[in-house]
């Protein structure tokens, strides 16, 4: 994707947010967002002016209090800005997939700790690869810079594994990145333009209303000029975060794929709002649109995959219906079989974003062959059903509540990190929806099947 494919899916995201998105961005900025004052550049006025003389002294309190006023700022910034940063990503995710805006996804639970710990670290990161040059300071920041936006969408993450999991995605795309940052230039300059043109104008205002009139005149206009740069900063500053945010979003999903495509799967998608293009809602999309396309089959390699997609990519059910040693005795290569398996699984999920009940053939995929990876995009998937309020809730929790059913039914032993992960991510879903069911009904039955859930997500 290009720097104009990404704003242009901004553009699409944000439209009928663009003013909630901007009010975010406000109060984003006021809680810290961003960063806080610079201390050193109060500090070399201090050293190179003359402060002993009285006519100093006025100079020295300014100073004084300018250099309380940063160091207020920079402490509020590290303390709250770290931690409304990573909400301010978390924010742009839940926009991309169709919610509007509200300030209280500007606060991301049981994260904050994590999000001071890592401003920290990445400061001091940063700042030592910036005492070799300046440029490898750069580097290092464009390295982690998609930090925060991990934080956000993987709260369970350690600090460190943030970190590493940016300078992973990162690799390779730094320079994108920088592309993307760069091509809003124009509008950068443009919001500066009204400014410049009051500067321009002030002698000849001052020659023709005279000194005072003029001079009142033109700090009205340069006030207004400040006022309406403040404001068209915050749009454009919404349409660069959502353009980061899709960007950041498009270079997470790859790289969780990387082991498959190591062993023959797919690498190809470019991902969009969480799933990939057939997954956001493309209709009639073609199962071969996975990314993956066999161009050099033989006739019993095509009449194979045939019979392996027909049932399901499940040998459990060939060997219920008796075809199992049919197929073996074609002899298919197990790297053909892999791909088959992830097309097949693509396809699923593309169904299961319009027909939930696809989720039983998901399941019993998951099962059969361990697939976590499949698992996890269902309970995307499911999250996003939540956000939008697309199902019933009861339903929703019963979804999830059978997800994580497989989850710890002993088939991903072997993968606590996973299970861990999977829990915790359902125990967040239970509680969303719990708030929501009591508002609603809240005498109905679903409180059996949220007990089951809470006690799935407990268990050791």
């Amino acid at each position: 994707m290009f720097a104009s494919d990404y704003r242009e899916k901004a553009r699409e995201a944000l439209r009928g947010k663009w003013k909630r998105m901007a009010l975010m961005l406000l109060l984003a900025t006021l809680l810290g967002a961003g960063g806080g004052l610079s201390v050193s550049g109060i500090l070399d006025v201090s050293s190179n002016l003359n402060l002993n003389g009285a006519a100093n002294a006025q100079l020295r309190r300014m100073l004084t209090v300018l250099s309380g006023i940063a160091v207020f700022s920079s402490l509020w910034a590290l303390f709250m800005g770290s931690w409304v940063n990573v909400g301010l990503f978390g924010l742009g995710c839940r926009v991309l997939d169709g919610e509007q805006p509200r300030a209280g996804m500007l606060f991301p639970k049981g994260v904050y700790a994590k999000c001071v710990g890592m401003s920290i670290l990445r400061s001091l990161i940063v700042f030592a690869w910036s005492l070799l040059l300046v440029v490898p300071g750069i580097i290092a920041a464009y390295r982690y810079a998609m930090a925060d936006y991990i934080l956000a969408k993987h709260p369970e993450m350690g600090v460190m594994e943030a970190l590493n999991a940016s300078k992973e995605c990162m690799q390779g795309r730094k320079g994108r990145l920088f592309c993307l940052q760069f091509s809003f230039i124009g509008w950068m300059l443009l919001t500066e333009v009204p400014i410049y043109v009051v500067l321009l104008l002030a002698t000849p205002i001052l020659t023709v209303l005279g000194r005072n009139a003029g001079l009142t005149a033109v700090i009205v206009l340069m006030a207004l000029c400040v006022l309406a740069m403040m404001v068209a900063s915050l749009f454009l500053n919404a349409y660069m975060h959502m353009a980061s945010v899709i960007f950041f979003r498009n270079a997470e999903r790859p790289q969780e794929w990387q082991q498959q495509a190591q062993q023959g799967w797919s690498e190809s998608q470019e991902w969009y709002g969480g799933e990939s293009a057939a997954e956001s809602g493309t209709e009639g999309a073609a199962v071969e649109d996975s990314g993956y396309r066999v161009t050099s089959l033989t006739a019993d390699e095509t009449v194979a995959k045939d019979v392996f997609m027909q049932h399901g990519c499940s040998r459990k059910r060939m060997r219920d219906e008796g075809v199992l040693e049919e197929y073996e005795a074609l002899r298919v290569d197990s790297s053909f079989e892999l791909r088959w398996l992830r097309e097949y699984a693509n396809a699923l999920m593309l169904r299961f974003s319009r027909e939930p009940e696809t989720l039983d053939e998901i399941l019993d995929l998951a099962s059969e062959y361990a697939m976590d990876d499949l698992l996890t995009r269902a309970l995307e998937r499911i999250d996003r059903h939540i956000r939008q309020q697309s199902l019933p809730d009861v339903e929703i929790l019963n979804m999830a509540g059978r997800v994580l059913a497989l989850v710890v039914s002993g088939t991903f032993d072997e993968h606590p990190d996973f299970m861990r992960r999977r829990r915790e991510q359902v125990s967040d879903m239970a509680d969303r929806l719990e708030v929501r069911l009591r508002e609603q009904n809240p005498d109905g039955d679903w409180q059996r099947t949220l007990q089951l859930v809470r006690q799935m997500c407990s268990q050791v």
